[in-house]
């Protein structure tokens, strides 16, 4: 099981889309490439099927961006409000911030809070408008965890 720290959900918010972009970039200069090929030789048509196949890619390649750029912004903020529920954990328990541990990165029913120095581990469970929460006392099969800082 993972638990994630304080630090490690406001440090790691921004997923790296690089290979991504950088196809979108290459997709568009080989658009720009074969157009101005087909421009300067319009007797071989050669140029603008492969413009026409690298514009279909780049839509492609761009949908996909798109995609997943909407994703990651629900993703960012359902990782914005675990800040504050651990910091109100923290304070409602009587420790710092970051002794407080989540098995997840976004709120979510179910989820288990760990208190670091007692190691008490609490199932969560939210109200619909996620703006109270009650902690329950459980017990974990499986005690070896991986805390990811």
């Amino acid at each position: 099981m993972d638990f994630y720290t304080l630090h490690y959900l406001e440090t790691n918010q921004q997923n790296q889309q690089l290979v991504l972009t950088i196809l979108i970039l290459f997709a568009f200069l080989a658009v720009v490439g074969f157009m101005v090929g087909y421009l300067k030789n319009r007797l071989k048509t050669r140029y603008r099927d492969l413009g026409i196949i690298a514009l279909l890619c780049l839509l492609l390649l761009t949908g996909i961006e798109g995609e997943k750029f909407m994703t990651l912004n629900d993703q960012v903020a359902r990782t914005t409000q675990m800040i504050p529920f651990i910091r109100s954990v923290a304070l409602d328990e009587g420790v710092k911030p970051n002794q407080i541990l989540v098995n997840s990165t976004t709120i979510v029913n179910g989820m288990i809070v760990r208190v670091r120095p007692q190691k008490e581990n609490y199932q969560v469970t939210f109200s619909s408008d996620n703006k109270t929460y009650t902690l329950k006392k459980v017990h974990v099969i499986n005690h070896q965890v991986e805390v990811k800082d």
